[in-house]
């Protein structure tokens, strides 16, 4: 996946997602409106690229 490091000092799988789910580092520099395939396929694509993106959708679960 596009998440994955190497280094020997890396940080838990967990404390990553905390803190991008927070944005604890950076803010989004990308607004993605929308979860459905089109908003998924765009999302992976920048995760991919290191982008610090945000996905916004109306309804409770994405992909609905």
């Amino acid at each position: 996946g596009a998440d994955h490091n190497s280094s020997i000092n890396q940080s838990d799988w967990a404390e990553r997602v905390r803190k991008a789910v927070l944005f604890a580092d950076k803010d989004p520099e990308v607004l993605i409106v929308g979860g459905d395939q089109a908003g998924l396929q765009t999302t992976a694509r920048l995760k991919q690229h290191k982008d610090i993106h945000l996905i916004i959708e109306k309804n409770a679960r994405i992909g609905d």
